[in-house]
């Protein structure tokens, strides 16, 4: 439900929240989806193609040098680890199984 709010505010052109210019939108939602989609691998709690205008905004984002250096190269198995360990018995964890 909160994805699909989120999908009416942002841009229809792209590449960002608010069109061509990088903004603190951006910055801040940059992390949010590097997690989901690496708990996305794990587990599908959304469908993309449902949300065209996150799901470009989001490759747009990952695709930044800035966001591929920001974490170590097996970041991947560390949060789902940390995601099973911290939300023990939580929605996400029974959903990993």
């Amino acid at each position: 439900k909160n994805l699909r709010i989120l999908e009416a505010q942002v841009d229809k052109q792209g590449p960002y929240f608010n069109g061509e210019q990088f903004t603190l939108v951006d910055s801040t939602y940059a992390p949010l989806f590097l997690r989901m989609k690496h708990l996305f691998d794990t587990v599908k709690f959304y469908e993309p193609e449902e949300l065209p205008r996150i799901k470009s905004w989001s490759e747009n984002l990952l695709v930044l040098d800035a966001m591929k250096n920001s974490v170590v190269g097996d970041f991947s198995e560390i949060f789902r680890h940390f995601v099973r360990r911290k939300g023990n018995g939580g929605y996400i964890d029974t959903l990993m199984g």
